[in-house]
């Protein structure tokens, strides 16, 4: 358990210093992400309108430069990102809803097969993200766990979530940039590593 906690530590401690966001006041971050939206969804308005009048052109017979075709790929790169970030950052919520909610079924001593299958899933989506992102896959061997009583399992699964939490916030932060840290791209196979503990954890318990 110890050595875990310190793997933990040294991987937060990674993507922490991989995304490079200090921390706001929750006013500022709100109304800052706010104008980060208004704003993206102007830009994105933009090159859906030259994107429109470069196939127009192209229909016509016009001949693209060179800058047209580089600019019209880069902004096809830019739209699959921000797709990609918004579906991480609505797995995050969920994983976030999850984690809370399994918290609670916890405490009331209620069930937790509902609180478990959302963890699973939004897990799932960070996961799927993960083998996209990256050649070089995380191992994990459940043995270690698998003799554990349901109690003991229920308490390692919340544990793991919450762990994982700000990594995971961290893998959002990061995405929403155009540069990747190379200290980022080395720490995602022992992310995915973690993923998959958890989701295997969230399995027991439905």
């Amino acid at each position: 358990m110890m050595r875990r906690s310190l793997l933990m530590l040294v991987l937060l401690s990674s993507l922490t210093a991989a995304a490079q966001a200090p921390p706001d006041p929750q006013a500022a971050r709100e109304a800052w992400q706010r104008f980060v939206s208004e704003a993206e969804a102007e830009r994105l308005r933009r090159e859906r309108d030259r994107d429109i009048q470069a196939h127009r052109e192209a229909q016509t017979g016009t001949v693209l430069t060179a800058d047209q075709v580089r600019d019209a790929e880069n902004r096809k790169k830019q739209r699959v990102r921000e797709k990609t970030y918004q579906e991480l950052r609505i797995a995050l919520q969920d994983f976030q809803s999850a984690h809370r909610e399994l918290d609670d079924a916890l405490g009331a001593q209620a069930k937790l097969k509902t609180p478990a299958g959302k963890l699973e899933k939004s897990t799932g989506l960070f996961l799927k993200f993960l083998k996209a992102k990256t050649k070089e896959r995380g191992q994990f061997d459940a043995v270690e766990l698998k003799d554990l009583p349901h109690s003991a399992l229920a308490r390692e699964t919340l544990a793991a979530a919450r762990q994982m939490a700000p990594a995971l916030a961290s893998v959002v932060a990061i995405e929403r940039v155009d540069t990747v840290n190379v200290t980022y791209l080395s720490v995602l196979p022992a992310l995915e590593r973690e993923l998959l503990r958890l989701q295997w954890l969230a399995r027991q318990l439905k």
